[in-house]
């Protein structure tokens, strides 16, 4: 039994996003190009709809990027509605362009932001 787990689990891992595993790098350069610019953040969270975002490994590189830029104090990632909850600090936020690239640099397409 732990065998047939444990295979199991390393095919997962091997497969990566069972999404379309290609799709991320794909895509990369021109996940912006149609976007018009965005506002600063003016409260205590952003909220982006992405494209692209089927699995949690998925959700784990999107948060990981995220959480790496300063101003950014929690990440929620809803995989069912495509939808990134940033939040962010009051004070110092990091700019709306510099989320939106964490993201397109994660390999997803940001359809929209608000906050």
């Amino acid at each position: 039994m732990f065998r047939i787990l444990a295979c199991t689990i390393s095919l997962a891992l091997l497969a990566g996003c069972a999404s379309n595993g290609t799709q991320h790098a794909d895509r990369h350069h021109d996940h912006t190009a149609e976007m018009p610019d965005s506002p600063e953040p003016t409260g205590d969270k952003v909220v982006m709809t992405v494209a692209g975002m089927g699995c949690p490994l998925c959700a784990a590189n999107a948060d990981k990027s995220l959480m790496s830029i300063r101003g950014v104090t929690g990440v929620d990632i809803d995989l069912g509605t495509g939808k990134i909850t940033i939040g962010v600090d009051r004070v110092a936020p990091p700019s709306t362009e510099r989320l939106r690239r964490a993201v397109t640099d994660a390999g997803f397409t940001v359809q929209s932001v608000e906050g």
